[in-house]
């Protein structure tokens, strides 16, 4: 192999453009992961924010003896909301 290798240029340009290629590739794939992470994390941000003021709204308008139903009912697992203890 190190024949071969110190033998022929074509061979050595052949396995840099190669090193190079899977190199980029790999820089590439690691850049789209960040920024798909980052607009995922926006994502879910944004959705947390509209389903809080919807729930704001909703508890506003609702009986007060509705209002712990309404929050008990609009949790998940990521979130869970209390109203204030009488």
């Amino acid at each position: 192999m190190n024949h071969l290798w110190n033998r022929s240029l074509a061979t050595q340009l052949i396995a840099f453009t190669l090193a190079a290629l899977i190199i980029s590739q790999a820089l590439t794939f690691l850049i789209s992961w960040k920024e798909h992470s980052k607009a995922l994390d926006a994502a879910a941000k944004s959705e947390f924010l509209s389903r809080a003021r919807t729930l704001t709204r909703l508890v506003e308008t609702v009986p007060p003896e509705y209002q712990k139903q309404a929050l008990l009912a609009s949790e998940t697992r990521d979130s869970r909301f209390w109203g204030e203890r009488s």
